[in-house]
């Protein structure tokens, strides 16, 4: 298959939006028939999941909210089989060291290991309470991400089956799986947020981003605490809310949607994301100039890029590189370094080398490349990278590999070989 046939792409596309709408499906039948006691302990809503299905556009089952919901849903119907298959089996330190192994081979989008096999070891005892705590989370989650996928579609879910009121668990702190800040809650799949009123997140601090979402037919509320404060209003067809809106931030627009920008990703030294922290406009900025030079470029590419993405999150890593130690290779003769930038002879995209070669000879690429490869740049109006060798005013240096001194340089080279000798 041609890496770059953008119809074929989008025809598989089409097919993995078919796949997902009926893994969905499935998942509900599963809930509803053999795993049926275990959901019902878990208070998990298959129901509204059947009606959240319904509501879903075409388009949306390949949208990554989307997807990533029914994945976790799947990962949630395959532990949920586990922990009736632990309260059967015969022999729990098989079963344990089979599980652990699976973990360990991360074959989930996230392996469990750690809320499963905490010490990292195969362990046996206290297996079936850790199973059945991840199952509780894994709910817990899946059922407030469903209630953001379609604005208002939880206050029509009361309203069509006669529900006077509906009481889910939430967390509202940093969340580095979805990349949501604190006191916020994406809603929709366009990047809006909205964002808690001051107050609202002082009271969500002292509780721990710990809060419950009161569902009626026309109202969401917030309760913290004892405290209930209004987040949401249906009226007829329209939604009202409390909380600031804050709209989508857009990188770029393409032919079908706009390519938005999400919070940024903190990392911290164990290469594991930590927090969630706001992305600067400098980076929004450094993103779209980013995209549209991959247009002009390379047009086959962008049009997949195009067609595969709709949200980027920056991700920030401190130190990152401050640990290289330079290698030596006794087998090398010699070592040598330049600071040429050559356009082959029939190069595959020769567009896109004439683009990177006009950014690189910009003051801009030219002060990157300075500061980030610690040397000098021939452009005026550069800072230097390395001080220490910075040519002093009126001193001239002599270009060893010139020419003209190629029979010095055979010199030199003779001399250095019978000393060596």
């Amino acid at each position: 298959m041609p890496l770059l046939d953008v119809p074929l792409l989008a025809r598989l596309q089409e097919e993995f939006r078919l796949s997902m709408k009926r893994l969905l499906g499935d998942l509900c039948l599963d809930l509803e028939g053999q795993y049926a006691d275990v959901a019902k302990s878990l208070a998990l809503p298959v129901a509204y999941f059947r009606f959240l299905g319904q509501a879903l556009e075409r388009d949306a089952y390949a949208h990554w909210k989307v997807v990533g919901w029914i994945e976790a849903l799947n990962d949630l119907v395959y532990f949920i089989d586990l922990l009736q298959q632990i309260r059967e089996e015969q022999n729990p330190r098989e079963f344990a060291a089979q599980l652990f192994a699976e973990c360990e081979e991360k074959f989930f989008e996230n392996s469990y290991l750690d809320d499963l096999f905490p010490r990292r070891v195969s362990q046996a005892s206290g297996l079936e309470r850790r199973l059945n705590a991840l199952c509780t989370r894994l709910t817990q989650e899946l059922t407030q991400e469903s209630l953001c996928l379609v604005p208002g579609l939880p206050m029509l879910w009361c309203a069509s089956r006669k529900i006077p009121s509906w009481t889910i668990e939430v967390h509202l702190d940093h969340n580095v799986e979805r990349a949501e800040m604190f006191g916020t809650m994406a809603v929709g799949m366009e990047g809006a947020i909205y964002e808690a009123p001051h107050s609202v997140k002082r009271a969500l601090k002292q509780a721990s981003g710990q809060a419950t979402i009161l569902v009626q037919p026309k109202e969401l509320s917030l309760k913290i605490g004892r405290t209930m404060t209004p987040l949401c209003m249906r009226r007829g067809n329209r939604l009202e809310w409390s909380w600031m809106y804050r709209s989508p931030v857009v990188a770029t627009e393409t032919r079908s949607e706009a390519v938005t920008v999400g919070p940024t990703l903190v990392y911290g030294k164990d290469r594991q994301p930590r927090t969630v922290a706001s992305t600067s406009a400098d980076q929004i900025a450094r993103i779209g100039r980013a995209w549209t030079i991959v247009q002009e470029a390379w047009p086959e590419g962008h049009k997949v890029l195009a067609l595969l993405t709709a949200r980027i999150i920056p991700l920030q890593a401190k130190g990152v590189g401050k640990n290289l130690k330079t290698i030596p290779l006794p087998e090398t003769d010699y070592q040598s370094g330049g600071s040429v930038v050559w356009l082959l002879n029939r190069a595959p995209h020769p567009n896109a080398a004439r683009v990177f070669i006009n950014w690189l000879l910009t003051k801009e690429a030219q002060a990157a490349w300075a500061r980030e490869l610690q040397t000098n740049s021939r452009f005026v109006g550069v800072a230097p990278g390395n001080l220490e060798t910075v040519v002093p005013p009126g001193v001239q240096l002599t270009q060893i590999d010139s020419e003209e001194l190629l029979p010095e340089v055979i010199k030199t080279q003779d001399i250095a070989g019978q000393l060596i000798r």
